[in-house]
């Protein structure tokens, strides 16, 4: 996937993330939001076709306060179920933060 494409949009809550953002991507794939949660009468589910893909994004800095446990277990739930899943996880380093995910490296 990628994030310059045209039919892609990144949506973001926070000022701070848009400028963050805006210097690698085009601004014209930014949204910025007014805070976390979602209008269900805007976005709501379509359905998807039986043995699609699911992919989650998570994009939020690599913190286990920010979900990122949760999100590793609702993949691996969606996958014993037969689903089959992907978790993207988008983010940067916070090491200066208690809840941080170490960096690891191959």
């Amino acid at each position: 996937m990628s994030f310059a494409s045209k039919k892609v949009k990144t949506i973001l809550q926070n000022k701070d993330d848009f400028d963050y953002f805006s210097q690698f991507l085009p601004k014209k794939n930014l949204v910025l939001i007014r805070g976390s949660g979602v209008d269900t009468k805007t976005f709501s589910p379509k359905g998807f076709k039986p043995n699609s893909r699911i992919k989650i994004i998570l994009a939020a800095r690599l913190l286990w306060d920010k979900g990122i446990g949760e999100a590793i277990e609702a993949i691996k739930i969606l996958k014993s179920k037969g689903h089959k899943a992907d978790l993207i996880i988008a983010g940067k380093l916070d090491p200066d933060n208690p809840s941080h995910i170490e960096e690891k490296t191959n």
